[in-house]
């Protein structure tokens, strides 16, 4: 594990849930990632995280279009569980920038409430 370099959103993923053989044509439009962990605070040497999962379901009118824009700025609903440590076999292996951006900012507006 390597705490050097880590701020406020940076994630590691969780393996992906391979899609069913009957599932083909979801290919190409589920989002890259799914869930992971995030950093949510960092206090000296000690780092927490929380698990987090993103919620992609759409209602209403219009629901493709409204999925496409949301995995182009990868603006999903976040859910976060209860923060821990982050523990020696937990890797935060994320690059997306984009992505890490929106975990901080849902983790900003969860903290302001």
């Amino acid at each position: 594990m390597q705490k050097t370099h880590l701020d406020i959103g940076s994630y590691g993923v969780a393996p992906g849930q391979p899609l069913s053989r009957y599932e083909d044509e979801c290919v190409g439009s589920v989002p890259r990632v799914l869930g992971g962990i995030v950093v949510t605070q960092i206090q000296g040497d000690k780092v927490l995280v929380s698990d987090w999962h993103i919620k992609s379901h759409f209602e209403g009118e219009h629901t493709l279009e409204q999925f496409e824009e949301a995995k182009h700025n990868q603006d999903f609903d976040a859910i976060f569980s209860n923060e821990h440590e982050l523990r020696e076999d937990e890797c935060l292996d994320g690059t997306d920038p984009i992505l890490k951006e929106q975990l901080r900012k849902k983790l900003e507006s969860i903290k302001g409430q």
